[in-house]
């Protein structure tokens, strides 16, 4: 039963000082940040880097496993296997091998910040989304929510700041804004986007995407298979500001569109507009899940873009990012038009 599988898991691991650590070592479980933010993940061999990151971090002990391949099973009968497998359906090693592998890639896709020689982690698109917002007002058409810094966003972030969501209801309209402000003695740097996805039927395969554009193609950068932006630049052939979906149109992940003249982007069905993406952000993408055959499609506007896989990490240097001056307030946000 459970019991037993903890005892199991107990027994192949150990308690060991931070100092101590080797590389090749495997955590048993990540390092956290007050939030509970993931800041070195468990089941990845540990390199130098990540040994000291713990030690920069303040951690002074942490449990490893003695077994390098995770959890595995103790010899059992025939019986005890069968109930075992009817209780936890997944193999033990077939569940810590394919954490393994996923944790590996998160690892991967998202790497640190740098700022005045510190590096700062988070999850992928951004820490916000992990926080908890307070409620400024709410009625009948629109919220407002607040997040503040802390002592848990420091350790992500390095900046003081105050972030303002307000969603609004204006007949067929949803409007987002965002208010950041500076509240740290020093100029502020960050990046906001959206993240919305919409449902056009069974899926969309079918439905267009239109772009509303003079332009008889779009220029987009594609993601590396560690989810950071590369220099190709490709093109996208239009007809009539529309392109038609396909089942394999998002295989390669998303579309980046940076510096673009398009500030309207709607997803259509039979040729007619079902909802309209309005925004003036310098970079949006488009996104659904490769291989799913297009359950949803996201337009997401971004006042900021996942770094590009020569990025040095400094977060002063991050390209499409943004400055923000002592005491002073950025506003943005876009709107959705449902037809």
């Amino acid at each position: 039963g459970l019991i037993n599988l903890l005892l199991r898991m107990e027994r192949l691991m150990k308690q060991v000082s931070v100092d101590n650590l080797k590389e090749n070592d495997i955590l048993a479980f990540p390092i956290l940040s007050h939030s509970g933010t993931v800041l070195i993940h468990a089941d990845v061999a540990l390199t130098e880097e990540l040994i000291e990151r713990a030690i920069n971090l303040g951690v002074r002990t942490v449990y490893i496993k003695d077994e390098k391949e995770g959890i595995v099973r103790e010899n059992t009968s025939d019986s005890d296997t069968a109930r075992e497998e009817e209780e936890y359906p997944y193999r033990l090693e077939e569940t810590a091998n394919n954490s393994r592998q996923i944790v590996k890639k998160i690892l991967e896709k998202h790497p640190y910040s740098i700022y005045e020689g510190k590096e700062y982690h988070m999850t992928q698109h951004g820490f916000a989304r992990d926080m908890e917002f307070s409620l400024v007002m709410k009625d009948n058409s629109a919220v407002v929510m607040k997040l503040e810094s802390d002592e848990n966003t420091k350790a992500v972030y390095p900046f003081d700041f105050e972030l303002k969501i307000t969603h609004r209801l204006a007949d067929n309209n949803v409007i987002t804004i965002w208010e950041v402000v500076n509240k740290d003695n020093k100029e502020m740097y960050f990046s906001i986007g959206g993240h919305p996805a919409f449902v056009c039927g069974e899926n969309a395969i079918g439905a267009q995407v239109r772009f509303e554009t003079k332009e008889n193609g779009i220029q987009y950068h594609l993601l590396s298979k560690d989810g950071l932006v590369q220099p190709d630049i490709h093109y996208m052939p239009i007809t009539n500001k529309n392109v038609t979906l396909t089942e394999n149109f998002f295989d390669k992940d998303a579309y980046i569109i940076e510096n673009s003249d398009i500030k309207c982007v709607s997803l259509c069905k039979d040729c007619k507009p079902v909802v309209e993406v309005i925004f003036d952000t310098p970079v949006f993408g488009l996104w659904s899940s490769a291989g799913k055959g297009v359950p949803f499609v996201c337009i997401e506007p971004w006042y900021g873009r996942a770094d590009a896989v020569d990025f040095n990490c400094r977060l002063t240097d991050r390209e499409w990012g943004n400055k923000l001056a002592v005491g002073k307030v950025f506003s943005g946000g876009y709107k959705m038009r449902f037809m």
